[in-house]
């Protein structure tokens, strides 16, 4: 009885301290999204001075091909980080725009 409780209790420790790694990650992504808006801020502005249309879709799809062998080889789901990175793209074009 005492040694499940010391592997509960072990348990739970280990649990707590990969929650704390989790959330470190997880902030890091948020600034790191953070960091990407304001590039992305920064390029909508210098197109449209230039004339430039928000989408350009020869620029998305050299960066989907990238995102895609890599995600490959750090062994992510293709159609994850498919998903995530369209939702990006929409809120980057939407940011471009205003």
């Amino acid at each position: 009885m005492k040694r499940d409780v010391a592997r509960m209790n072990k348990q739970k420790k280990e649990m707590q301290r990969l929650r704390t790694s989790l959330a470190a990650v997880d902030e890091k992504i948020l600034r790191d999204l953070a960091k990407r808006f304001k590039l992305v801020k920064k390029i909508g502005k210098i197109k449209a001075r230039s004339g430039m249309t928000a989408l350009q879709k020869r620029e998305w799809l050299k960066g989907e091909s990238k995102r895609r062998k890599l995600s490959k080889r750090l062994l992510l789901s293709q159609e994850l980080i498919t998903k995530v990175y369209k939702l990006i793209h929409q809120e980057a074009i939407r940011v471009q725009k205003s």
